[in-house]
């Protein structure tokens, strides 16, 4: 993986936490105006304050950070595991959406690890 490949990759996460955080947001909103049992996870109006965290780690996965990924790799992990002990195991086309965004958020891990590495090699003194 080169530094354009780590690049990528990172923005590619940030583009999957910019989705989960828009998708959070409005879940959150609409739980609270409805009565939908399905959605009693999200309703809570302290999920407003994970939705701010989470573009905060989008925005930050733009300039490569390596603690926002871990950090919404880490947010989405504990949410996937409290949803599934609150509702239980999801269907196949949501288990397969989860993988997906932990292939991504993963992905921009190792992107963000590997550019800082190269970084680091190309300008020892500045970093």
């Amino acid at each position: 993986m080169d530094r354009e490949d780590s690049i990528e990759a990172a923005e590619e996460g940030a583009v999957v936490a910019f989705v989960i955080c828009g998708f959070h947001t409005f879940l959150t909103a609409y739980a609270l105006v409805s009565e939908n049992e399905r959605l009693v996870f999200y309703d809570n109006p302290y999920n407003f304050i994970v939705s701010p965290i989470l573009l905060i780690c989008a925005f930050a996965l733009l300039r490569c950070s390596r603690i926002a990924a871990i950090t919404a790799f880490a947010w989405h992990l504990f949410a996937t595991v409290m949803q599934i002990y609150m509702v239980g195991p999801p269907s196949l086309l949501p288990a397969v959406v989860i993988l997906g965004i932990f292939y991504y958020l993963g992905k921009a891990i190792l992107g963000a690890i590997r550019y800082h590495k190269i970084e680091k090699e190309e300008n020892p003194r500045e970093i």
